[in-house]
């Protein structure tokens, strides 16, 4: 999904938000880290979260700016969409034989 500026954050975090196999797989992991020994399980529950949210933020506010910058850097640049995709498509082709390779030697 493009972003360009001036477009409703909102219509980005929404797919993101949206995606329910990320909240399954927090509710089955989620409740393994809770330990009732190590004090009130709210408060576990609560700092786990808030660890959980700042990651998140990071992780994911570091790929917008990115991909924010590369969109710059690739519309300044009239080659640079055709270089990336020869790059992309050589490693998807090294990630297949070396698979391939890997399905062989099991």
């Amino acid at each position: 999904m493009i972003v360009l500026p001036g477009m409703d954050m909102t219509f980005v975090l929404a797919p993101c938000l949206l995606k329910p196999t990320a909240y399954v797989f927090r509710l089955a992991v989620f409740p393994q880290c809770l330990r009732p020994g190590r004090g009130p399980i709210v408060a576990q529950a609560l700092l786990l979260g808030s660890i959980t949210a700042a990651t998140q933020a990071g992780v994911y506010g570091g790929v917008a700016l990115a991909a924010g910058r590369m969109h710059g850097a690739l519309q300044a640049n009239l080659h640079a969409p055709r270089r990336l995709g020869r790059i992309v498509a050589v490693l998807f082709a090294a990630t297949a034989g070396v698979t391939r390779w890997q399905g062989r030697q099991a």
